[in-house]
């Protein structure tokens, strides 16, 4: 009965580790999204930047400016560019570092599963061994 007893805590924490292992994938489900979503904005924005940045040469090259003006308005654009483009640096370093955690607590819950059930195992194999005992 002892043994019965102290199964039914055990399925009883063996569920509550589930559920949070649950939680747990959820979670690193929906940081990854976030963060795949980011990247795939400031994608856009840079294509987007580049597309004005394109314009922007255009329209200086056709227009009668001064040379001076043209050069600090393009050295203004190549700033705004590379800022843009550390930025997208930045964020894919976050990326990485956020694929790095998720690998990590992947495994992580991998291996609390893994416990889990070797848990369980070994706790089924001892009540069947003593059950073979009491009835030899």
């Amino acid at each position: 009965m002892e043994k019965y007893e102290e199964l039914k805590r055990m399925e009883g924490h063996n569920n509550e580790y589930r559920t949070e292992i649950k939680k747990l994938k959820e979670q690193i489900l929906q940081a990854d999204q976030t963060y795949s979503s980011a990247l795939e904005g400031m994608k856009m924005e840079i294509s987007q930047l580049t597309r004005e940045l394109h314009q922007r040469d255009i329209t200086i090259a056709s227009a009668k400016c001064s040379s001076s003006d043209m050069e600090k308005q393009l050295k203004a654009e190549m700033q705004k560019a590379e800022e843009k483009a550390v930025e997208h640096k930045e964020i894919l370093s976050q990326l990485e570092s956020l694929k790095l955690e998720n690998h990590r607590l992947s495994e992580t819950v991998m291996k609390l599963e893994l416990g889990l059930h070797e848990v369980h195992t070994s706790t089924l194999s001892f009540c069947v061994f003593e059950a073979f005992e009491r009835n030899c």
